[in-house]
C-alpha cells in the first residue's frame, strides 16, 4: 500500500497530526459543553468498517462487518 505524505485538510502533515487535531477538538468541545454528534454505537460501527478494510487488505480477502461485530 502506498501512502501519499504531505499536507492534508486542516494543515496536518500526517495521520498522527490529523488524529491529534481531532482528539484535541473533541476534548475542547466536551469542555465547552458542545453536544456530541453521533452515538457510541455509530462510532463502533465506523471503527468496524475501518478494521474490516485493514484486515481485508492484509489478508487479501473480504472481511464482513458481521465477522467483527458478531
Amino acid at each position: 500500500m502506498r501512502v501519499k505524505m504531505g499536507m492534508m485538510g486542516g494543515g496536518a502533515h500526517s495521520f498522527e497530526d490529523t488524529f491529534k487535531n481531532r482528539i484535541q477538538a473533541w476534548l475542547k468541545d466536551l469542555s465547552a459543553g458542545v453536544p456530541v454528534s453521533g452515538s457510541g454505537e455509530e462510532g463502533l460501527r465506523a471503527l468496524a468498517v475501518i478494521e474490516a478494510a485493514i484486515r481485508s487488505f492484509n489478508e487479501s480477502r473480504v472481511v464482513a462487518i458481521s465477522e467483527l461485530l458478531g
